[in-house]
């Protein structure tokens, strides 16, 4: 029978080594993929690339503005029309619902 103390010191070296060696191939392997994005021809592929996206994206959200805009003018114009003529007819009403006793005769 091993005893205790030294299986588990031999198990957490293991153990240890063994992920220590797993996040150094990951933390270079990070560091290569940041190297071969920070290449000058790659930076100026995806400064083009979100360029392009942002212009596309713009262009869109002006679109979208502009027809938001006539929508609203739209609908502002047709309550200004109907607010003017309330009151062209409330004058009338006026008029219509005086008596004959306030007519000045």
């Amino acid at each position: 029978m091993m005893p205790k103390r030294p299986f588990w010191l031999v198990m957490g070296t293991v153990v240890g080594a063994g992920s220590t060696l797993w996040v150094e191939r990951r933390v270079r392997r990070t560091v290569q993929d940041a190297a071969n994005r920070l290449q000058p021809d790659v930076l100026a592929a995806e400064l083009g690339r979100s360029a392009r996206h942002m212009a596309e994206t713009a262009s869109e959200r002006v679109r979208d503005a502009v027809s938001t805009g006539r929508i609203e003018m739209r609908e502002h114009e047709e309550r200004l029309w109907q607010q003017l003529a309330e009151r062209r007819v409330a004058p009338e009403r006026a008029e219509a619902t005086k008596s004959p006793s306030h007519l000045g005769n």
